[in-house]
């Protein structure tokens, strides 16, 4: 009985464990303003891509990966920019890379909007996988 109890709490307690959306995500002005202006950028066709470590940013883990989602008023009407950012979200989430220390920033064009699920899935992993190899490149070359 007690050990069918324990089971029990280990259960909810890796259920709890979850990282929801607004734990990974930026919040701050500041945040977006230190991207914008010290951030490193990568361009594809959907979008653009700023990224700086969060050590740099205060207030940020620097175990997890951050992201934040800029859409202006110009990309699309509202319903869609809001389907763009809950599936640059979900795409960002399940993105294996969760532990390199990392803010990104994605500036969606308007050539997005078009985009179905998988097109944008494929872009932003490319640009997520391209991002993190040159931070560990470049933080290589600091030590070295």
């Amino acid at each position: 009985m007690v050990e069918r109890y324990l089971q029990i709490e280990e259960q909810k307690d890796a259920k709890n464990f979850v990282l929801n959306k607004n734990q990974l995500s930026l919040k701050k002005t500041t945040h977006y303003q230190s991207l914008n202006k010290h951030g490193r950028a990568l361009s594809s066709k959907l979008f653009l891509v700023k990224y700086w470590p969060c050590k740099n940013l205060p207030g940020l883990d620097v175990t997890y990966n951050y992201c934040g989602i800029t859409i202006t008023k110009k990309t699309a009407i509202a319903v869609k920019r809001n389907l763009l950012k809950r599936r640059l979200r979900h795409i960002f989430r399940e993105h294996k890379y969760q532990s390199s220390g990392l803010a990104f920033n994605f500036y969606l064009k308007p050539q997005a909007k078009t985009a179905n699920f998988l097109e944008l899935k494929k872009e932003v992993e490319n640009c997520l996988e391209i991002c993190i190899t040159r931070h560990k490149k470049s933080s290589q070359k600091k030590y070295d």
